[in-house]
């Protein structure tokens, strides 16, 4: 057991939005139980105010959309690159449903965006990662089934089932490639800490942004669970972009 790899996500689990959202709460309700009455208004005013700024759909834009397109789209296949990394995600194996089900939303435009760039570049080859989790199926094997159910021949892909995050994989793709370079796929609201992370390794990879979850503005739109979800997914990225700074520093 990784006991700093738990520790990270325990505690970067704490700054998310809808933690801060139940911390502020109970706080309110512990002074409130204590009849601290002014008090427990102000930490359940900001409990409110919290979920409603991070649900609301203007500022969960701003803050996704940021990192969205801090990097273009590759729209046409490089020239002269033989390899195509596709980042992990997640998925909960089934043998009932299809392996497309199985697959979490990030996974599958990030597979089929691999997949595409595959079609468009002769002779090249896959590299998925990823472990397994709270799965019994490394999310990498998981990948690669896709990718053959997809038209990749299985001489084509390459799996590294241990890396338990981007660090991790940035390191088996350095120990694989050394300076060959190559396209990194992964969902645009991760490719800036992934390409910051790759860096850290000595890698300069060619971004391949997928999965794109930002949309138009809407100021009418009620605060929902799925601006909350984005509004998470991004801090969870520039606590990533942050804890690269500081590493550098170190």
């Amino acid at each position: 057991m990784d006991i700093g790899f738990i520790l990270k996500k325990f505690i970067g689990g704490l700054f998310m939005p809808m933690s801060i959202v139940f911390i502020l709460g109970i706080i309110g309700l512990l002074f409130l139980f204590f009849k601290s009455y002014n008090r427990a208004k102000l930490f359940l005013v900001l409990s409110f105010f919290t979920l409603f700024i991070f649900s609301y759909n203007p500022v969960s834009n701003a803050f996704l959309g940021s990192l969205e397109y801090a990097n273009k789209s590759l729209l046409e296949a490089p020239k002269d690159i033989k390899y195509i990394a596709v980042l992990g995600s997640g998925h909960t194996s089934n043998d009932n449903i299809s392996i497309i089900s199985q697959m979490d939303e990030s996974s599958l435009a990030r597979v089929s965006e691999g997949v595409s760039l595959y079609h468009k570049i002769n002779g090249a080859k896959l590299i998925f990662s990823g472990y397994s989790g709270n799965d019994a199926i490394p999310h990498a094997l998981m990948q690669k089934e896709l990718a053959i159910e997809l038209g990749v021949k299985e001489e084509d892909i390459i799996t590294f089932p241990n890396p338990k995050d981007t660090y991790e994989e940035a390191v088996a793709i350095k120990e694989l490639l050394g300076n060959e370079p190559f396209v990194l796929v992964t969902s645009a609201f991760h490719m800036s800490r992934a390409i910051d992370t790759f860096h850290l390794v000595g890698l300069s990879p060619i971004p391949a942004p997928t999965g794109h979850k930002s949309s138009n503005v809407d100021y009418l739109k009620r605060p929902s669970g799925y601006d909350m979800q984005k509004s998470e997914s991004a801090m969870w990225e520039y606590m990533g972009l942050l804890f690269n700074k500081l590493k550098q520093l170190i």
